[in-house]
């Protein structure tokens, strides 16, 4: 659709709440070996996976206390995995004798 300005008159840009109007959405799958650095860099966490000269690489840029909740979730989420593949060792071991 063709934006129709009067004449004589500047077409005026659009203001754009990127909280509200923009949507970003994409994935990174990281696997075992790739490297990954955490920066401190004023009250932000920027996490970069990946070797930018050799392979590229993604960054995420997170607030302290965002990075904090990142945190406490990851380790939550580390306690359950252990749980379950502990009980699946378990079980192959009982399998195997």
């Amino acid at each position: 659709m063709k934006s129709v300005v009067p004449s004589g008159q500047q077409p005026q840009p659009k203001e754009i709440n990127i909280y509200s109007d923009m949507v970003v959405s994409s994935w990174v799958k990281i696997r075992e070996g790739c490297p990954i650095t955490l920066d401190l860099v004023g009250d932000e966490v920027h996490v970069q996976f990946g070797d930018n000269a050799r392979t590229g690489s993604s960054e995420i840029i997170l607030d302290v206390e965002a990075f904090r909740e990142v945190m406490r979730l990851g380790g939550n989420a580390m306690r359950e995995f252990d749980e379950t593949h502990a009980h699946e060792d378990d079980e192959r071991e009982e399998s195997a004798a």
